[in-house]
Parts: C-alpha cells; structure tokens; sequence
C-alpha cells in the first residue's frame, strides 16, 4: 500500500504484479516461495485491518445521525401535537359561532377602503 493517499489502489495493483512475478521465480525454492507467500498475507492482513479501522471510523462518525433521529422525533411529535391542536380549536370555534340568519357578518374594514377594480374580474 501507499503512504495514505488517494493512490493506495495503484500500490496494491502494482505490489500484485510484484508479488506474482517473485512468486513465478520462486517456485524452483520452496523456502523462498513461503516466504513471499508470508509477506504477502502479512500485507493483506495489514491492509485488512486498516481498512476495517476505516471502516470502524466511519461508523463512528454516523453514530452522530442518533441525535438526528431524535431531533427528527420530537419535530414529528411537535407536528402531531399542532395538527391535534389545530383541529380542535376550529371544532370549537366553530361551534360557537352564532348563527348567520340572526346575525349579519361583520364589516371588512380593509375591503371597504380599497375600491373596486372592475377590469380586475373582467378574465
């Protein structure tokens, strides 16, 4: 492997090739065919623990998100709770709204001041 950076891949690639060729030369000494194979799983198992450790680290990092979902639990709980609330007071506003036929509807102020725009309802 490489020195941590982004080229790890390329390394790994090339001490393949590397480590195939000793072992093709090797295969006349036993001896020596073991210990490339040694080294060879000693690498793997070094790159196999860093990668893990990587790995592990990353997982670490998205046990962060449990806070989210708390977050994201109480917003939830919040929405239901304004909903409930919500609906509630309009069943008992309007219950206790007075009738139409014995009441008129209050003046709109707002609309009374601003004057009509006929062309306004002409589309």
């Amino acid at each position: 492997g490489g020195g941590g950076g982004g080229g790890d891949d390329d390394d790994d690639a090339l001490s393949s090739n590397d480590e195939e060729l000793t072992l093709a030369k090797a295969v006349a000494d036993p001896a020596k065919a073991a210990s490339v194979i040694e080294r060879s799983l000693r690498r793997r198992r070094y790159q196999f623990s860093r990668a893990l450790g990587k790995e592990l680290r990353r997982w670490r990092r998205n046990e962060k998100h449990t806070a989210s979902f708390g977050k994201a639990s109480f917003a939830l709980a919040f929405l239901v709770f304004s909903v409930w609330t919500t609906s509630c007071t309009i069943v008992i506003t309007n219950a206790r709204v007075p009738s139409q036929s014995e009441w008129k509807p209050l003046p709109d102020v707002v609309l009374d001041i601003v004057p009509v725009m006929p062309w306004a309802f002409a589309a």
